[in-house]
């Protein structure tokens, strides 16, 4: 398959972009160039690779050959720190990668590989703004100096209700009412109320989470707090853009797979019409104007396809127990030395 073959970045793991008809590792401008690799998407990917090792045990071989081609080396450190990396003039950069709700996310799926994230589970630092009353969390590590932002978006903790019903990753046998992982549970659902209470108040339909759109800067944080204020819309330099708000087609079925009320149900029918028959689901609604933001992506189909396989099954990461290839050369001294696999439990 694609995943035992594809070139890695400095032979080490998969780069950040890859050309979709090549296969070829590329840079942003879909040139051949390898660029670094994002520890938040490795995360994810990470998740997904446990689901489907579970759902189809068939493949699950080639998945475990799959995680142990790559070199964790660098990716994470020994208090359990994610990295992200990019190529400087011809040299390796690494940076701390992650803000409150991404990181904590990402981190899962490391954990569920046998990784320590123990500092990147941390949802700490963080301060809180009261938006209606609510006291929403957001990352307390300051952009002036890290020079990384670090909005409220509902897409991580979206995610994390879908596939782990907001529970720790050990935790397969809880019922769904209750949620082990507390204070990710917390925070989704303030984030939900928020934005719930937002149309109660203001009338103003409310889906936020980050998406591309198909005008420069192409993407945007499309935030419930950013760079402090509430309902920010900003790019990655912190330009603000309110004209690129949007009800996120994909923040809207979210919700709506995790919350059934009222609200949600108006939601779904605003975005319900998003669709063409023979690409699939827009970005989402203009929340000025209810115009198209006619851009389909990838990302936001995955998660509509995700959005329907958990409204059919539940829970959506259910790993088996049972030992594989991973696990037993994880156990053996002599293979899988020098890149930093997990230690077997």
């Amino acid at each position: 398959s694609f995943l035992n073959t594809m070139d890695l970045f400095w032979g080490k793991l998969p780069n950040i972009l890859y050309n979709t008809q090549t296969g070829a590792m590329v840079n942003y401008q879909n040139q051949p160039e390898e660029i670094g690799w994002s520890a938040v998407d490795i995360g994810r990917l990470l998740i997904w690779l446990k689901i489907a090792k579970a759902q189809y045990p068939v493949f699950a071989e080639y998945i475990d050959k799959t995680i142990l081609r790559w070199n964790f080396c660098d990716i994470l450190d020994e208090e359990g720190t994610l990295y992200g990396a990019i190529k400087v003039n011809g040299k390796l950069v690494l940076f701390q990668e992650g803000r409150l709700g991404y990181e904590e996310y990402a981190a899962k799926g490391f954990q569920a590989w046998g990784f320590n994230t123990k500092k990147a589970s941390k949802i700490e630092p963080y301060e809180t703004v009261k938006i209606y009353g609510i006291k929403i969390p957001y990352d307390a590590r300051d952009p002036r100096e890290t020079k990384v932002l670090t909005p409220v978006l509902s897409l991580p903790f979206i995610l994390d209700g879908l596939e782990f019903n907001w529970d720790k990753v050990k935790d397969v046998h809880s019922l769904d009412s209750v949620h082990t992982d507390s204070a990710m549970a917390h925070i989704a659902e303030n984030i939900y109320k928020v934005q719930a209470l937002r149309y109660k108040k203001e009338k103003i339909l409310t889906a936020r989470t980050d998406h591309m759109i198909k005008s420069p800067p192409f993407f945007v944080y499309d935030s419930i707090f950013a760079s402090g204020y509430p309902w920010n819309t900003i790019s990655d330099k912190n330009t603000y853009i309110p004209k690129a708000t949007l009800i996120a087609t994909k923040a809207a079925f979210g919700m709506w797979a995790l919350w059934n009320t009222d609200y949600t149900d108006i939601l779904i029918r605003a975005v319900q019409c998003l669709y063409n028959p023979e690409r699939g689901w827009y970005e989402g609604r203009q929340e000025t104007t209810g115009d198209y933001e006619k851009v389909i992506t990838a990302n936001s189909n995955a998660i509509i396809l995700e959005v329907l396989l958990y409204k059919k099954q539940g829970k959506l990461y259910n790993p088996k127990t049972t030992q594989t290839y991973y696990d037993l050369i994880l156990q053996d001294p002599f293979k899988g030395t020098g890149k930093c696999l997990p230690k077997p439990e």
